[in-house]
């Protein structure tokens, strides 16, 4: 099947059901293949206000457990009976494909590098794509590889939440 048009995987779940298998599987799918995932959740207009703010810390914090490679998915609750949340829910899809094609600038990388732990030496960052960002890491001499913190540093100091930050490494030269 075709990559949906902006990168992205709009998912629309009606809110008075549980997730289910099908559900998570997709949205692991969308993370695999690179896509952006923003989630709406419907029947929005059968909630309290007060039960949809507690809802969506519920929602957030399960998704952004669930799948942590996404970072915090925008949750957006909406209404096909009354339309209400679809502006939003428009401006989180317009968001997350923005993101997914965000570049960043050489000195913006260093700069965040040269603050995380090291010995003596900095890591060493460059974007390689974009659409998906992609950035190839370099760590300093007696620093382990680990993708999850890169990306997760990255991801937070860039906002990227709602995509797939993908990190490689230099090839390592034998001895």
């Amino acid at each position: 099947a075709a990559l949906p048009r902006w990168g992205m995987h709009p998912r629309v779940l009606d809110l008075t059901i549980p997730l289910v298998r099908q559900d998570l599987r997709l949205a692991q799918d969308a993370a695999v293949h690179g896509l952006g995932l923003a989630v709406a959740l419907n029947k929005a207009d059968l909630v309290t206000p007060e039960a949809l703010a507690a809802l969506r810390t519920e929602a957030g914090e399960y998704l952004q457990h669930r799948f942590p490679q996404l970072g915090r998915l925008p949750v957006v609750f909406c209404s096909a009976l009354d339309g209400s949340g679809v502006d939003a829910l428009r401006a989180s899809l317009v968001e997350v494909a923005r993101l997914r094609r965000v570049r960043t600038t050489p000195a913006a990388l260093s700069e965040l590098a040269g603050a995380w732990p090291s010995t003596g030496r900095s890591w060493r960052i460059r974007q390689i794509e974009a659409g998906p960002p992609a950035f190839l890491a370099t760590p300093p001499p007696g620093v382990k590889r680990d993708a999850r913190f890169v990306a997760n540093r990255l991801r937070e100091a860039l906002g990227l939440h709602g995509v797939p930050v993908l990190i490689r490494w230099p090839e390592r030269k034998e001895r």
